[in-house]
């Protein structure tokens, strides 16, 4: 996935998730909304606790996600023209 693609989202229950999940959320660190996959579950009390990790990542994420800031689980990514064409210009200033 990069810049540019389009994301369907599902509003699944934050129990309801599994390892390898792929969801949305809210990073209040950077003010941002990010895209990244489950790695980690975490269950104390009541609450869960997710551990994230961007696929091109070389570790998680250092942010525990909870169901304030979960939005959904991603069930289809749509690559467009822009994702496509921001792609070729990373690999080209690479």
């Amino acid at each position: 996935m990069v810049a540019g693609d389009v994301v369907q989202v599902s509003k699944e229950p934050i129990h309801s998730l599994c390892v390898g999940d792929i969801i949305l959320f809210v990073d209040v660190i950077r003010e941002q909304i990010v895209v990244h996959r489950v790695t980690q579950i975490h269950k104390k009390n009541k609450n869960r606790f997710l551990i994230t990790k961007g696929d091109y990542a070389p570790q998680n994420d250092s942010v525990k996600i909870n169901a304030r800031v979960y939005i959904g689980k991603v069930t289809r990514i749509r690559k467009t023209l822009r994702g496509y064409v921001n792609k070729f210009l990373l690999m080209i200033g690479t």
